[in-house]
């Protein structure tokens, strides 16, 4: 296997399988303060889940996620400052054990291209129902991808 974020997702994968009870750790990242801020409260609610982090950009995505440690990034598709995309691609090039989504408020066909390109593992609307959002963060921590149809 010599593609590094493959190599990323079997570890990754293979540490959530290894240890049932430990906690999936997700990072947030969105310029919007509440968005966060909600984000934050939905996952610490989750027993199964714990919210490591919050950033208002992805100016620093990747010194975030090494500190952090994440199994999940969330990641706003619009914010001011580096570009989220890239943030995305430059985090999947560097083969950390991270999946990531992206979390927008668009339900565009090209929101959804770019997020693909990027090598995020998913992406999720902002206006999805909380118990629906815990579900896909579970279904994508779990090795899974999230890419519903678009209108």
């Amino acid at each position: 296997m010599n593609d590094p974020a493959a190599k990323a997702d079997a570890l990754l994968t293979a540490q959530l399988h290894n240890d049932e009870s430990r906690k999936t750790r997700v990072m947030c990242v969105d310029d919007h303060r509440d968005i966060r801020a909600v984000m934050q409260l939905v996952i610490d609610a989750e027993p199964d889940m714990t919210c490591v982090g919050c950033s208002a950009s992805a100016n620093a995505l990747l010194d975030d996620v090494r500190r952090l440690n994440p199994d999940i990034v969330l990641v706003d598709a619009t914010m001011p400052g580096k570009d989220p995309f890239d943030a995305l691609r430059e985090l999947n090039a560097e083969g950390l054990p991270v999946r990531s989504v992206v979390f927008t408020a668009w339900d565009k066909f090209e929101i959804v291209e770019r997020t693909r390109a990027s090598g995020a593992h998913g992406w999720i609307v902002k206006s999805t129902d909380p118990e629906q959002v815990v579900e896909i963060i579970r279904q994508i921590a779990a090795g899974g991808t999230y890419f519903p149809e678009t209108q």
